[in-house]
């Protein structure tokens, strides 16, 4: 799907170039992600703005079906840290988790219908399944239990742990166990 838009962008006469990458790495944490960079000819070889070529592209990376496409044109100063999808960022924030994940989709949904306003995207990501322990510290001080070793223990079962790095001419590839109770830590190995 990623290179059906990499084609379509390639095609567009504006465009110059175009760079892809694709899967989970820094910062893309999730491995059914893309992003798709792309250079513009220069301005003496075409007749529209970026902020023109890019709303056309809009229209047509639309038609891949499956994908969803943001695109902004780069600013000269960056205001932020964070990454994001689009150009401009309304983050909403509560200390009650309940009460965000109703609201956040309701405003998002709305802001979806101002005309003046488009590739509205939310980074919230709640949709995976949860659960919440309930631990009974009396009973576990009484059996000499404390919350770091429940807490260990859980993560022993349900996480993942760094258990070695591997070395190549140009690459290093951590490996991972879901359980770590055998395993020693590797060593830090300096080039």
């Amino acid at each position: 799907m990623a290179h059906a838009v990499v084609d379509v962008v390639r095609e567009d006469p504006g465009v110059g170039g175009v760079f892809m990458l694709a899967g989970a790495y820094a910062y893309n944490p999730t491995e059914n992600a893309a992003r798709v960079f792309f250079a513009l000819k220069p301005f003496e070889e075409r007749t529209e703005s970026a902020e023109q070529i890019v709303q056309r592209l809009r229209q047509k990376v639309g038609a891949v079906e499956g994908a969803k496409f943001f695109m902004q044109v780069p600013q000269n100063i960056t205001v932020g840290g964070r990454l994001s999808r689009t150009q401009y960022q309304y983050t909403l924030t509560d200390t009650n988790n309940e009460e965000l994940n109703q609201w956040a989709p309701i405003l998002e949904a709305e802001m979806r219908k101002l005309p003046e306003l488009q590739d509205v995207a939310s980074d919230q990501q709640n949709a995976a399944p949860t659960m919440a322990i309930d631990i009974d510290r009396d009973a576990a001080s009484r059996l000499g239990v404390s919350a770091a070793i429940i807490d260990q223990t859980l993560y022993d079962a349900f996480g993942q742990r760094q258990v070695a790095t591997m070395y190549t001419a140009t690459n290093q590839y951590r490996s991972s166990s879901r359980s770590s109770r055998n395993t020693r830590r590797p060593r830090k190995a300096w080039r």
